[in-house]
């Protein structure tokens, strides 16, 4: 069997038994969580949910590897459901032991978005959290396939008590115009703007439009992929709300995000020095 469609039935095996040590042959799905930080505070305020496959043989495969694998069948469908529910489990338990509520941002693929189900799915997903606890975050390719029937789903999604992302802005075709008949409450900054914006005028100055196009739809901005002070601090000076990378940390699993955010005691819980 070629090794691609051999990965593919592993993952597919792996799907059946989410979260469990082993599942056969296949290894298991889990789930770990980068922080996202206030960066005029500090304050680690949330964590993006991040699918992790653990193979008994081959050991951790990458997500780059396995999501395109998975988006290539069905499988997208069963890896979204998991990964939705294990973040919004894990956010139900951190509203218990953690000092204040974190919120749980959750990547949503085009397969999802275009199930007639997924409303519902959302709605049963997120019952009894705080509204706006769980962000879904859509890249802005899948936006902008059909702006109608995105405003109209995303618009439903609201309603059922999420808030709502636009992953890897400036990758493609977005503008204030579009923006604006949507109902965001976050725009993500790709990395590839933001490892260039030190020393590259031309990524400084995307990165500054976005900023300001966020602000003109009132949108919060994330900053993905941050890797340095000096990143940070251009930034800051832009006015940019969120950012996340591993000048703060990397992915971690729940237990160490936990441990990361009491790190310092009750006086500094959830900060990381800046």
């Amino acid at each position: 069997m070629h090794d691609k469609a051999k990965l593919s039935t592993e993952l597919h095996a792996a799907l059946e038994s989410p979260g469990l040590i082993s599942a056969g042959q296949a290894g298991r799905i889990t789930v770990e969580y980068q922080p996202l930080v206030e960066i005029s505070s500090g304050l680690v305020i949330g964590a993006e949910a991040l699918a992790r496959w653990e193979h008994p043989e081959r050991g951790w495969i990458p997500p780059s590897l396995f999501v395109p694998l998975a988006e290539e069948s069905s499988l997208i469908m069963e890896l979204g459901s998991q990964v939705l529910a294990m973040a919004c489990a894990q956010a139900r338990a951190w509203l218990i032991s953690m000092p204040r509520p974190l919120c749980v941002c959750v990547n949503i693929s085009t397969r999802q978005l275009q199930e007639p189900t997924f409303i519902d799915e959302v709605r049963h997903s997120v019952a009894g959290l705080p509204h706006g606890l769980v962000t879904l975050e859509i890249t802005e390719s899948q936006l902008f396939e059909d702006l109608d029937d995105a405003a109209s789903v995303l618009g439903k999604l609201k309603e059922a008590g999420v808030q709502l992302s636009v992953d890897d802005f400036g990758t493609g075709y977005a503008s204030l115009s579009y923006l604006r008949k949507l109902p965001l409450d976050t725009v993500k900054i790709d990395q590839s703007f933001v490892e260039g914006i030190v020393r590259n005028r031309q990524d400084h100055r995307i990165v500054e439009v976005v900023a300001s196009l966020a602000k003109e739809i009132g949108a919060k901005t994330v900053a993905e992929g941050v890797e340095s002070r000096a990143q940070l601090k251009v930034l800051r000076e832009m006015g940019c709300d969120y950012a996340q990378g591993f000048l703060f940390s990397p992915s971690l699993p729940p237990d160490a995000i936990q441990e990361l955010f009491c790190r310092g005691g009750a006086s500094a819980a959830g900060r990381i020095s800046l």
